[in-house]
């Protein structure tokens, strides 16, 4: 079943260790048009430049990444989106979290997370929430916007 979230395709990291979670997500956000690369937590960094390779090929691509926060060997979801954001990364992140405390929301706020959701969400909040994340303008896109001329003041 589509949703009613109209967009054009897009390059979507989904990051999870629960493998049947990666999975669904995967083969929704696919029936939603998507293109869709899927690992573990080990995988995170690997597959944050693969998305990002793809926006750099092309800065109208619309790229994100949806992180499962959940603890694994390597930290958390949102310890993960912390050190995308301290190298820089160029893609706008969905958090999937299990609690959304104040302190999760400061963290992430600081780690420039687009899109929080908290567990358990069904497939529409999630399918809005990539939505809203692809809807944000990634570093490369502005940098395209600001390198077009614009039009003269009358």
């Amino acid at each position: 079943m589509r949703s009613r979230v109209s967009l054009s395709p897009a390059a979507i990291g989904i990051v999870s260790d629960d493998v049947a979670l990666r999975r669904s997500l995967s083969i929704l956000l696919s029936l939603e048009g998507h293109q869709v690369l899927a690992g573990n937590t080990e995988d995170a960094p690997l597959l944050a430049a693969q998305v990002e390779a793809r926006l750099e090929d092309n800065p109208g691509q619309r790229c994100c990444l949806l992180i499962d926060d959940r603890r694994s060997r390597g930290g958390t979801g949102l310890d993960l989106a912390e050190a995308l954001a301290r190298r820089g990364a160029l893609l706008p992140v969905v958090l999937l979290a299990d609690t959304l405390d104040a302190k999760a929301r400061a963290r992430a706020e600081a780690a420039h997370v687009a899109v929080l959701l908290e567990k358990p969400a069904v497939g529409e909040a999630i399918v809005l929430g990539v939505a809203r994340a692809l809807e944000r303008p990634t570093p490369a896109m502005a940098a395209n916007d600001s390198a077009r001329p614009r039009a003269a003041a009358r």
